[in-house]
Parts: structure tokens; C-alpha cells; sequence
């Protein structure tokens, strides 16, 4: 696990979110190495984020 954490940059970046994320009641988000990560709810993520909602099918 690790990966780019969503929140913490220097500047906004373009952010898209997958809607069917809504389903789940915590998501888990990489914090930026391989061994920290973060529990969020997808609309704490999507407010922290200003994410764009889509549908990825």
C-alpha cells in the first residue's frame, strides 16, 4: 500500500472521485508513504479534495 495521499499538496491539483465510493461508510486513503494510510468518509473526501464526481464504469 502507500501511493499519493489526496489532501496535503502545495497546490490544488485536479481531483476526480468515483462515485460508487458512496457505498462504502469509510474509504481508506494512501497518506504519501507505503506504510501510512487514513480512514475518511467520502464526503469528508470529497469537501477536503473540491473533487469532481463521476461515474467510472
Amino acid at each position: 500500500m502507500g501511493g499519493v495521499a489526496p489532501v496535503g499538496h502545495p497546490a490544488p491539483i485536479r481531483t476526480l472521485l468515483d462515485s460508487s465510493l458512496r457505498d462504502h461508510e469509510v474509504l481508506w486513503a494512501g497518506a504519501g508513504d507505503h506504510n501510512s494510510m487514513f480512514s475518511i468518509t467520502y464526503q469528508q473526501l470529497l469537501r477536503m479534495t473540491a473533487a469532481r464526481e463521476l461515474t467510472v464504469r
